[in-house]
């Protein structure tokens, strides 16, 4: 919902949708792998890209695996993040406490 809000603001209300699901399996993965402690979301806008970043305390990179066989509940989630994204990756934080960040490009 926060995420439908600001590309509200920025008049881009065309990429909610996929902004909403970028960063709802983006929080998903960190809560689910990150072990929990704190997890801090970002939106940017750029003149090509709205960003999301999701930065956590878990050193440990995000991974695509193997969807998931018939009627497997888990697994899809970073496929339909690069489907839905023109890029996405990690990259160590560089702000003490936080161990990395990890980020999708949507393009505008």
């Amino acid at each position: 919902m926060l995420a439908r809000a600001q590309l509200a603001v920025w008049g881009l209300p065309e990429l909610a949708s996929d902004a909403e699901y970028v960063v709802s399996e983006l929080v998903t993965n960190a809560v689910a792998h990150a072990g929990g402690g704190d997890i801090w979301v970002a939106l940017k806008l750029t003149p090509w890209h709205v960003v999301v970043q999701v930065t956590d305390q878990s050193p440990s990179p995000p991974a695509l695996r193997p969807g998931p066989g018939p009627g497997g509940e888990a697994g899809r989630g970073l496929h339909i993040v690069a489907e839905l994204s023109e890029e996405w990756g990690w990259h160590p934080s560089q702000v003490p406490g936080w161990k990395k960040v990890v980020y999708a490009r949507i393009a505008r």
